[in-house]
């Protein structure tokens, strides 16, 4: 440890805006994970609502016509797919957000 006013003023200098850095990308990773998730929410939302409505409208042709061949299920599997992925693609980032510890004192808005 030097005794130089100067170099100590430096070195905790370099030290505050390593922990600033720090803390900022922080902050962004929780607002990105945050992001994501809500995505995903509505994502998922969305794909019930439309598959819902997709069997709703097979169901009533299918009481006028006769039970015919269940073709919603196509799109249910092919979007079903696309939410799956999404889910695997979003859930690594909730599973780096941090719980415990100093980082845990930072929250979403940054405070």
């Amino acid at each position: 440890m030097t005794t130089d006013p100067f170099d100590r003023a430096v070195a905790r200098t370099v030290a505050e805006n390593d922990d600033r850095r720090r803390q900022r990308r922080q902050r962004a990773r929780l607002r990105r994970g945050a992001g994501q998730k809500k995505a995903f929410q509505i994502h998922a939302v969305v794909f019930v609502a439309v598959q819902a409505l997709l069997f709703a409208i097979w169901l009533a042709s299918s009481i006028t016509d006769g039970f015919d061949h269940p073709w919603f299920i196509y799109p249910l599997l092919g979007w079903g797919i696309g939410l799956a992925a999404h889910y695997i693609a979003v859930r690594n980032c909730w599973r780096h957000q941090p719980k415990t510890g100093s980082d845990a004192r930072v929250s979403y808005s940054g405070q």
